[in-house]
């Protein structure tokens, strides 16, 4: 798999999430259920290594995503790659990053 195929399907992943919140919070069906992202990162993670993991992690707005696949990919590396972004100024990484070095 290319980078480029990898952000093109995290784009979708990013989209079924957000598609699964909104309809959670307005009650138009069943909560949102977030074993359907994982399956999917899952699914994902079998084509993808630890090189293809930081050249996402250099793309811009695809940190978080570099680091839910890195839980997958490589458990034992994700705190390693989660403690450089624990200080970030975006709420959101530092969220996951924060998370995800307590592993």
């Amino acid at each position: 798999m290319h980078l480029g195929e990898l952000k093109r399907r995290l784009d979708q992943i990013a989209w079924h999430e957000q598609v699964e919140q909104e309809m959670g919070e307005r009650a138009l069906g069943s909560p949102a259920d977030p074993a359907l992202v994982e399956t999917e990162l899952i699914a994902l993670a079998g084509s993808v290594d630890s090189a293809l993991l930081d050249a996402l992690e250099r793309e811009g707005g695809y940190v978080v995503w570099t680091l839910r696949l890195a839980a997958i990919v490589e458990p034992a590396g994700v705190q390693q790659r989660a403690l450089r972004h624990v200080d970030d100024a975006n709420w959101r990484l530092r969220h996951w990053a924060r998370l995800l070095a307590q592993c």
